[in-house]
C-alpha cells in the first residue's frame, strides 16, 4: 500500500479563514434571526452546505438558491485574492521525491477548489481531490468519511499517512480516519486554539521536518 499526504484547503493551502471570518458574520446575521445566528456558532472548517443544514435544523427559513449564490460570489473574490501559503511548493516537492501519494480534501464546493488549483503551480501533483460539499453520500467533518474515502482512493495505509489540517473539526476527522494528524497554525485566526492533533506546525518547513522524523521512526528496526 502507498503512503499518503492529504491537505485541507482553507487555512492550509490558502489563507482564506480571515476573509471568511469577515464575510460569514455579516452575511449570516443578515439572513438569520438573532437566536439562530447565535446557535450556529463557529463556522471554521464547515462547508456552506453544513452551515445551511444546521440553520434549517434550527428553524431558519432561507432560500437555498439565494444562499448559495451569495457564497459563490464571495468565493470568486476570496479564492482569487487570498494569499497562497508560503513554502507549500517545497513541501509538495519533498513529498513527491519521497513517494507520497498526495490528496486534497476540502469542505468547499468543487468549483471553489478549482479556483485555488488554478493558482497552484503544483496542482498536477494531486492524485485525488475531493469536495465534501459535493458528495452528499459523505458525512461532513468532524466525521472521518471524506478522509477515509481519500485514503482508500489513494490505496494508502492510514497508519503511514499524514493529514494537514487547521480547524478542530478537521483535526477530529483526520484523527478518526487513522492518519498522523498535523495541526497547521500558520494561518489561524487570532485566539483560535487548536486541539487534538498529533503535532503542530507554524510553517511548511516545520511540516517537512515532522514528516521526516515520523518517516524515520517507521524505518527503525524493532
Amino acid at each position: 500500500m502507498n503512503k499518503a499526504f492529504i491537505f485541507d484547503m482553507d487555512g492550509v493551502l490558502i489563507d482564506t479563514e480571515k476573509e471568511w471570518s469577515r464575510f460569514d458574520p455579516v452575511f449570516l446575521s443578515s439572513i438569520l434571526p438573532g437566536d439562530i445566528y447565535e446557535k450556529i456558532g463557529d463556522t471554521l472548517g464547515f462547508s456552506i452546505k453544513a452551515v445551511y443544514d444546521k440553520a434549517i435544523a434550527l428553524g431558519a427559513q432561507i432560500d437555498k438558491d439565494s444562499y448559495v449564490r451569495a457564497y459563490d460570489d464571495a468565493a470568486a473574490e476570496i479564492y482569487g485574492r487570498a494569499p497562497l501559503t508560503a513554502g507549500t511548493q517545497e513541501l509538495v516537492s519533498f513529498l513527491v521525491k519521497n513517494e507520497h501519494k498526495i490528496g486534497l480534501v476540502s469542505a468547499a464546493q468543487q468549483k471553489s477548489i478549482n479556483l485555488v488549483l488554478a493558482r497552484l503551480s503544483f496542482s498536477d501533483k494531486f492524485d485525488v481531490v475531493l469536495s465534501v460539499n459535493d458528495h452528499p453520500d459523505l458525512k461532513q467533518k468532524p466525521h472521518p468519511d471524506a478522509y477515509a474515502e481519500t485514503l482508500k482512493e489513494l490505496d494508502s495505509n492510514a497508519g503511514a499517512s499524514f493529514i494537514l489540517e487547521d480547524s478542530n473539526p478537521g483535526i477530529v476527522a483526520a484523527k478518526a480516519a487513522g492518519a498522523y494528524t498535523i495541526g497547521y497554525r500558520g494561518n489561524l485566526l487570532p485566539g483560535y486554539e487548536q486541539t487534538g492533533a498529533d503535532a503542530y506546525a507554524d510553517t511548511m518547513d516545520d511540516v517537512i521536518r515532522l514528516v521526516e522524523v515520523r518517516s524515520l521512526a517507521f524505518h527503525q528496526p524493532e
